[in-house]
C-alpha cells in the first residue's frame, strides 16, 4: 500500500485484511459474502476500522464512516499495533520466496513436500466409497429395523396388514 493511503476501503476478505494491517493501514469493510461479514466484525471488534452494511449504503454513512476513521486516532494506534508483530519475521518474504523456488529447483521438484493426495483418485479423494459404503450401511439398517418392527406389531397386533389388503 502506499504511503499516502490513509484508509483503505475493501470488501473484507482475509488477504486484503492482512495487507492493511501489514502497511498499519486502517480498514472500512463492505462485505458482500462468505467469510467477509466474518472478517468486518473482527476489523471493528479489534478496532482496525469498521464495516457498512450493503442495503444500508448512502453517500452520508460512507462519508461518516471515512471520516470517524480519518479523525479518531485510536484506528491508527490499533492497526500499527497489529502491524509490529506480523512485520517482525526473522526473513523478508522476498527472500523466503527465492529460497523455497530454489529449494525446490534443487531438490528437483521436491516430491517429499507433495501432499500424498496428490496420489489419491479422484474417488478416493473424495471419499465416495466411503459416502457410498455408509450409506448403502443406512440403507441395509433402515431395511432391518422395517422388519423388526414388521415382527414386533405382528406379534402384539396378531396379524399383518399385508395379508389383510391380500384378502379383501
Amino acid at each position: 500500500a502506499h504511503n499516502n493511503v490513509k484508509v483503505f476501503i475493501t470488501h473484507g476478505g482475509l488477504l486484503s485484511m492482512q495487507e492493511a494491517i501489514y502497511h498499519a493501514t486502517p480498514l472500512l469493510a463492505l462485505p458482500i459474502f462468505s467469510d467477509q461479514p466474518r472478517n468486518s466484525m473482527f476489523i471493528k471488534n479489534s478496532g482496525l476500522g469498521d464495516f457498512l452494511i450493503w442495503e444500508e449504503l448512502t453517500t452520508d454513512v460512507i462519508v461518516g464512516a471515512l471520516t470517524k476513521i480519518l479523525i479518531d486516532p485510536k484506528y491508527k494506534e490499533n492497526v500499527l499495533r497489529m502491524s509490529v508483530p506480523l512485520r517482525d519475521q526473522p526473513v523478508p518474504p522476498t527472500e523466503l520466496a527465492v529460497f523455497w523456488t530454489e529449494y525446490v529447483i534443487r531438490h528437483r521438484g521436491a516430491p517429499q513436500l507433495r501432499s500424498p493426495a496428490a496420489q489419491l483418485s479422484w474417488v478416493e479423494f473424495l471419499m465416495l466409497d466411503v459416502i457410498f459404503l455408509f450409506h448403502l450401511a443406512m440403507i441395509v439398517l433402515l431395511f432391518i429395523l422395517r422388519r423388526i418392527v414388521r415382527i414386533i406389531t405382528t406379534k402384539i397386533f396378531g396379524r399383518d396388514d399385508r395379508m389383510k389388503k391380500k384378502n379383501d
